[in-house]
């Protein structure tokens, strides 16, 4: 479980005020942030393995403190951070050399600032909730040498984390790791 009690938050304003808005970092108030995490990893097997994590995340800004931005942002919302988000992993050894991985990513929606032109006056949008299915498959070649290829957004999924800024479609990688 968490808590914050925060004081001074900054985020980014939309200022209306003419055809061309701009955006200012701001003292948006204080307020709270609370919730929960929960996570587990176990082995079904000597060969099989599941995990993941859950989060759950509850934001609250006192607007009455933030005298100045309440006139001017009669509706102001707190930006980038999903109230539910999730991760889940199932890891399987075929042999003892070899680990395939799929995952799933899961957020839920979350409010995002936007600039247009002219400003508006309620310049938030939502950015819709996301599942993403990931896949990765690691070769011990020694004890202490790796090797890993993957893929991320198989099924290339369209999502934001902030308006306008569309993330990656489907990714592939190939890395190597050796420890010492």
């Amino acid at each position: 479980m968490f808590y914050s009690d925060v004081r001074s938050l900054i985020q980014s304003i939309q200022i209306t005020g003419g055809a061309s808005p701009q955006v200012q970092n701001q003292n948006v108030g204080d307020g709270e942030f609370y919730g929960f995490e929960i996570s587990f990893d176990t082995a079904v097997s000597a060969r099989f393995d599941v995990g993941g994590n859950y989060t759950y995340t509850n934001r609250h800004i006192n607007y009455a403190i933030s005298a100045a931005i309440a006139p001017l942002q009669p509706a102001f919302r707190l930006t980038g951070v999903p109230k539910n988000k999730a991760f889940f992993y199932a890891a399987w050894r075929p042999v003892s050399q070899l680990t395939l991985t799929p995952s799933l990513e899961i957020a839920s929606d979350r409010w995002s600032d936007k600039t247009t032109t002219p400003a508006q006056a309620f310049p938030y949008t939502i950015v819709g909730a996301y599942t993403l299915v990931n896949f990765s498959a690691e070769y011990r070649l020694v004890e202490n040498v790796r090797i890993t290829a993957g893929a991320k957004n198989l099924f290339d999924s369209n999502y934001e984390l902030s308006w306008g800024m569309p993330q990656q479609g489907r990714t592939y990688y190939f890395k190597g790791r050796v420890t010492f």
